[in-house]
């Protein structure tokens, strides 16, 4: 009986591997699809600066923060716990910043009019939001959130906490 679960768990192994090459084949919707996560990977590794890892496909890590790219058909990605999250477009979709640390404030890689965030932080807890005019916005304790219009195009950097 152990010797055909093996069996069958190798088995499905080779599936899922097949179906991974396939998908990543020229001209298939996955290879299209592949190229553009792997192209903006690349820009926000330009953007975020020499300490930022791309860790994953999906997944960038710079000091005090961690970048989440979305999917094509990828919903709203969660906002943990402890963390205050920045999302490139309304309804907390696209690509997602998670700032946790408090040491440190990154600049804002995004040009997008129509932004937004949740602060999903320690209740009570404040983000500052610094824009490159100089001036900045203590956002609401946590937990907050706003589902539209934020402007990272005006954003310099943003200090979590």
């Amino acid at each position: 009986m152990a010797e055909h679960k093996r069996l069958i768990a190798v088995a499905l192994g080779l599936l899922s591997a097949l179906a991974l090459i396939a998908s990543l084949l020229p001209g298939t919707a996955g290879a299209a699809e592949a190229r553009d996560l792997r192209a903006r990977a690349e820009a926000y590794l330009v953007t975020l600066g020499p300490d930022a890892v791309r860790v994953a496909p999906d997944r960038i890590e710079a000091p005090g923060v961690e970048l989440l790219l979305a999917g094509p058909d990828e919903r709203a990605i969660a906002c943990p716990y402890y963390n205050f999250c920045a999302y490139s477009l309304r309804n907390f979709e696209g690509d997602l910043l998670l700032y946790e640390d408090c040491r440190y404030a990154l600049s804002m890689p995004w040009f997008t009019t129509d932004g937004s965030w949740k602060n999903n932080q320690t209740p009570g807890r404040r983000a500052r939001i610094n824009y490159l005019r100089g001036t900045h916005w203590d956002v609401p304790g946590a937990y907050s959130e706003q589902s539209s219009g934020m402007g990272w195009d005006q954003v310099g950097t943003i200090d979590p906490c």
